[in-house]
């Protein structure tokens, strides 16, 4: 059973009686980090503002994202986890097929990476996204791996690189917003809380299921390119 996050309408429960109050991107700067993991959502301090329960949680030595990544890889995958690793951090720069991934890593398409993927998809940190013919509308067979959980790419990005300074508490004054690359990666973890939230999304726009056909992101093989579309 792949393990799930809350939806969005049961995350804002997190700010209790403050939620209707607080500012929506407020919200989605502290889902960006969190994701919809009750875990983390419980660590969430309603009179602080996102700025604030991120440096707490992420930027101050014993904050409880700072050891996280160590702990779940540790408690999880025991003495696999150094390849797991290698497998999340690759998939964290963008979306990957199979092939690319084991090139990549220099290791066997037929050897255990199906079983190390399929671990890390029933864990919930990454999902297989399946394309469609654009033409037909049809799933294609295509398919890439995207790292699913905001905290994991949150801490390759910008804690694990840091963990010096942070364990010596020189980052007390932080300016989140100022981070490199930080409005990219804020648009790759919007896309995640949207395909993690599609159904629930449906539902508020009213759209009919029936008239959906596909609901996956859209990619194309390098030798299909089709003119108007990136990969």
């Amino acid at each position: 059973m792949t393990l799930e996050e809350l939806p969005l309408n049961e995350c804002v429960q997190f700010w209790h009686s403050k939620s209707d109050h607080i500012a929506a991107y407020e919200k989605f700067k502290m889902l960006s980090v969190t994701g919809g993991v009750p875990r983390y959502l419980e660590e969430l301090k309603p009179d602080l503002s996102a700025e604030a329960n991120i440096k707490d949680l992420c930027f101050i030595s014993g904050g409880l994202f700072v050891d996280e990544f160590e702990r779940i890889f540790s408690d999880l995958f025991s003495k696999r986890s150094p390849l797991y690793k290698k497998i999340v951090r690759f998939i964290a720069e963008g979306p990957s097929d199979i092939k690319t991934i084991c090139q990549q890593l220099k290791i066997s398409q037929t050897g255990m990476i199906g079983e190390y993927l399929e671990d890390l998809k029933i864990s919930g940190f990454i999902s297989r996204d399946f394309t469609w013919n654009i033409k037909s509308g049809m799933e294609s067979k295509l398919s890439k791996y995207r790292l699913s959980d905001n905290y994991l790419r949150f801490y390759l990005k910008y804690i694990e690189k840091r963990l010096r300074q942070i364990q010596q508490n020189q980052l007390l004054n932080i300016t989140i917003s100022n981070l490199p690359g930080w409005h990219s990666m804020m648009g790759m973890q919007f896309e995640n809380l949207v395909l993690n939230n599609r159904l629930w999304i449906k539902e508020q726009l009213s759209l009919d299921p029936e008239e959906i056909i596909i609901d996956n992101p859209f990619f194309s093989t390098k030798d299909k390119k089709i003119p108007g579309l990136s990969n």
